[in-house]
């Protein structure tokens, strides 16, 4: 059964005519994870963005847009589960770069325990700005693209969130 389905990210500039490739990730009750083909992507004004089958954004013109990956599978409550990301399109490049990145990841994890971060950058002005995750130590606890946390072993590692040009560094504990 499906619990949830997230995205990468939270925000997002495009400038028209660009084309932006979403990350989601549907989650599962028996912890597996799926990426590819599990949602339908929809947009809600084609006339600003359109979205694909496999979640690349092509901004058309200047406006506002949401933009949906629902999942073609349903949950325990027997209705299908969805995530939305609000997207800008405008005309030309800022000239803005992302000054900052963050999350809200644990500091300590279970064995087993999951957690889900989504990372946030500043200025919020930044056009086509990919956020992202890494560990340092998958032995200890892996990250997915979408920002899922697994803890497997005990130990120490480092997450790290990337957005643009900047990272930000999360110490983790695992026990």
């Amino acid at each position: 059964m499906v619990t949830t389905v997230k995205f990468n990210q939270n925000q997002l500039r495009l400038v028209k005519r660009k084309t932006f490739q979403l990350e989601e990730g549907v989650y599962y009750t028996n912890v597996h994870p799926a990426y590819a083909a599990a949602v339908t992507w929809g947009s809600s004004n084609s006339k600003i963005a359109t979205v694909s089958g496999d979640g690349i954004v092509k901004a058309k013109k200047s406006g506002t847009v949401t933009i949906t990956a629902t999942t073609n599978e349903l949950t325990e409550a027997g209705a299908k589960a969805s995530t939305s990301i609000r997207i800008t399109v405008v005309a030309k490049k800022p000239k803005v770069k992302v000054t900052k990145v963050s999350a809200s990841v644990p500091t300590s994890l279970k064995l087993g325990q999951s957690a889900y971060i989504t990372g946030s950058y500043a200025s919020a002005k930044a056009a086509g700005v990919k956020v992202s995750y890494a560990s340092s130590n998958d032995s200890v606890a892996s990250v997915d693209a979408v920002g899922r946390i697994v803890a497997k072993n005990a130990g120490t590692l480092r997450i790290t969130v990337k957005a643009g040009s900047k990272t930000r560094t999360y110490p983790v504990s695992v026990g």
